[in-house]
């Protein structure tokens, strides 16, 4: 019955001033918005890039020519190291730990890819097998990915994203269809059921899958070039550190540069690099966790200020209280229970209307790179926590000065 009495109280106290209350609720409303919605636009972040990092296997070697940064052999440094697709190829047989080999072939004009009247725009990439082993292409069933036999025939062969896919074929199937790459007809032998960007240098996540075609046809058709990327996959137990210093040195002597300069070709660790993404992108989400915090401790501030007026205003009513024999626990909770009611109130409202939000943000279009926001239960459990953190520490204040009151003068206040 006691408790009852003072939530019927506090409930009455809140309706004789709504504008002051409604005013109160708003902010703990905010700030509860903005703790799940920035967490939630976090976990849709991180989750997107970490999809994007599973797709790099770990044991895999990606290179980039670079500039040489030592001099050799009467050359100076800055030399520009030029390596060419031929050279990709010749590495894989020189080379006995090196199951695949290939280069990254990028197209350097603009590709038209058509389908009967259906006309789109794309980039076009030669690879090879070891391309859909390193970034784990997730093809649909009846799909297959360039092969060995592929780049032996030079075969006109082409795999295709989902959206482009649906670009050109609509829902019909697009496995053995015919698709013109400037004009030239390409052969349809894979669909990949998700969409990923060319370079792993890139934003992995844009939205846009280039077509795939073998690097030996791109070779006939726009010739031997110069590549940015080539990857290289291990055979089983190999040292890959040491599989690395081997094609160093290989370059080294075909180029005629220091084999010592790690700088002339960038090999990065990838197991170190998706160890550092995953860091990185888990302080942004600490970094937005935070923010959405200090604006619900801004509505804090508001409570706490909300309750030292109460408690202004009850203080002939606390002195009363006193007078007639209110414990100093009375007293405090009185004023703490009502801090949590107005917290309580205001943070389940703020979580429900934060699924709201959320749910409308995931059917926009947002950036593919930034995913879809998605509120875990770590983070309701996180809000809930700081809701908690808050409403005693706006309540407690305000309740010592109340239950440190002398009944005399506060009933002549």
């Amino acid at each position: 019955m006691y408790w009852f009495d003072l939530v019927q109280e506090i409930l009455a106290s809140i309706r004789a001033h709504k504008l002051r209350s409604g005013l109160t609720l708003l902010g703990i409303i905010g700030g509860t918005v903005s703790v799940l919605v920035l967490l939630a636009l976090g976990e849709g972040f991180y989750l997107s890039n970490k999809m994007a990092m599973d797709t790099l296997a770990n044991n895999a070697i990606m290179g980039s020519p670079y500039f040489t940064s030592k001099p050799f052999r009467g050359q100076g440094q800055h030399q520009a190291i030029k390596i060419y697709a031929s050279d990709i190829e010749q590495l894989q047989k020189t080379l006995p730990d090196i199951l695949y080999a290939s280069p990254v072939l990028q197209a350097q004009q603009r590709i038209t890819l058509s389908y009967g009247k259906q006309t789109a725009f794309r980039e076009v990439i030669g690879v090879g097998p070891a391309y859909q082993y390193v970034r784990k292409l997730n093809l649909t069933k009846k799909s297959r990915f360039i092969n060995a036999l592929d780049l032996n025939q030079t075969n006109k062969v082409v795999v295709i994203g989902e959206k482009l896919k649906t670009r050109l074929f609509g829902q019909q199937t697009a496995i053995n269809k015919i698709l013109k790459i400037n004009g030239i007809p390409f052969r349809v032998i894979g669909v990949s059921a998700t969409d990923h960007s060319g370079s792993f240098l890139d934003a992995l996540n844009s939205g846009f899958m280039p077509a795939y075609i073998p690097y030996s046809t791109f070779i006939k058709l726009w010739g031997n070039q110069v590549i940015s990327e080539f990857i290289v996959t291990p055979k089983a137990d190999t040292d890959v550190n040491a599989l690395k210093i081997q094609i160093q040195h290989y370059f080294a002597a075909l180029l005629n540069y220091d084999p010592t300069d790690t700088q002339a070709i960038w090999m990065p660790n990838i197991q170190e690099f998706l160890q550092f993404l995953q860091w990185f992108f888990m302080g942004i989400q600490i970094f937005l966790g935070f923010c959405g915090a200090s604006v619900l401790g801004i509505g804090g501030l508001g409570v706490a200020n909300i309750m030292f007026l109460i408690v202004h205003e009850r203080t002939r009513e606390i002195g009363l209280r006193m007078a007639l024999g209110a414990t100093d626990a009375y007293i405090m909770w009185q004023i703490m229970l009502e801090t949590f009611l107005f917290v309580w109130i205001g943070g389940v409202m703020g979580i429900v209307l934060s699924y709201g939000v959320v749910a409308l943000l995931a059917h926009l279009s947002l950036p593919p790179w930034l995913g879809t926001p998605i509120i875990t239960f770590y983070s309701v459990y996180i809000t809930i926590g700081v809701l908690m953190m808050i409403a005693l520490i706006s309540g407690y204040f305000p309740a010592k000065r109340a239950q440190q009151m002398n009944p005399a003068v506060a009933l002549i206040a």
